[in-house]
């Protein structure tokens, strides 16, 4: 899912920032295709507000900005209708809504192992961990990589970097590490917002 979102979302920036109407359309697909969480989530198609930003920013006209929209959207639907025409080719349609009742179910249940008011407060929390991991892997990466270049020292240069590696690696057997992928997808989207804004 997550690969999804990277990928519709880088696709969405190109496609932005080189007036490539054909990529933005192609972001829609790939967002739309997204129901590995059993249907297309609203994250992905809520990145039509991209589109409403950048129109903002370089003061599209009205015209535009419904044609962006309208491409972004078109291929969002053409993308769930590819995924649902292969899940109606193979006959899944039955299991597929089965699913779907199920989360539902669950939500709805304070005493299942998803209750609602738990799914929301791991989703947010869970987002807030993995910017949390992002960003200090990116302060002490920094911090580490300006050290490492004043250094004159040959045998100081290899000694910090490779115990920053192996600091990751022992992360990364924890478990911990799987937060900091997500957040740097965070970190890079915000730094793009904001060199946009400037």
């Amino acid at each position: 899912t997550a690969l999804f979102y990277l990928a519709g979302a880088a696709l969405l920036f190109f496609g932005l920032v080189g007036n490539r109407k054909l990529l933005v359309v192609l972001a829609g697909v790939v967002l739309g295709a997204n129901i590995f969480v059993r249907f297309p989530n609203l994250l992905g198609i809520s990145l039509v507000a991209a589109i409403w930003l950048h129109a903002w920013a370089y003061r599209w006209t009205l015209r535009d900005v419904l044609v962006g929209s309208a491409s972004f959207l078109g291929g969002f639907t053409l993308g769930v209708a590819i995924i649902w025409g292969l899940i109606a080719l193979h006959e899944q349609e039955a299991i597929y809504f089965q699913s779907i009742q199920a989360i539902f179910g669950l939500a709805m249940d304070s005493d299942s192992h998803h209750p609602g008011a738990g799914l929301l407060k791991g989703f947010v929390s869970d987002h807030v961990r993995a910017f949390g991991m992002a960003l200090l892997l990116v302060v002490f990466g920094g911090r580490i990589a300006n050290w490492v270049s004043k250094q004159k020292n040959l045998l100081a240069s290899v000694v910090v970097p490779t115990g920053a590696f192996l600091l990751f690696f022992a992360l990364y057997r924890n478990g911990i590490s799987r937060w900091v992928v997500p957040g740097l997808c965070y970190v890079v989207l915000l730094t793009v917002v904001f060199r946009e804004l400037r």
